[in-house]
């Protein structure tokens, strides 16, 4: 249930290759009910969401890959997010959901 972005960069001209991974939590949920496809953001998940957005594409860092779980608040988290990143795709990994 994870959201993750990848920088990769040359390291000063070195063959060598840095990568670094971002784990982004899912913003606030709504608990109160069984079916994972109604456990979606409340309010102050999507506002959570777009702070992270913002203070994402404010570092300035140059990120590669965009990396989602299936769940629905993932999913919505990182459309919120990809406002302020604008990766043309996000890609989704069922092997990231919870359980």
């Amino acid at each position: 249930m994870f959201i993750y972005l990848i920088s990769r960069h040359s390291d000063m001209g070195k063959t060598r290759a840095v990568r670094h991974v971002y784990l982004i939590r899912h913003g606030q949920y709504q608990t109160r009910t069984q079916f994972e496809d109604q456990k979606q953001l409340t309010t102050l998940g999507n506002e959570q969401a777009d702070w992270a957005g913002r203070a994402l594409s404010e570092s300035k860092i140059p990120f590669n890959r965009f990396v989602q779980s299936g769940l629905i608040r993932a999913i919505q988290t990182a459309g919120i997010i990809n406002k302020h990143l604008q990766f043309k795709k996000i890609e989704q990994d069922v092997d990231l959901n919870e359980g």
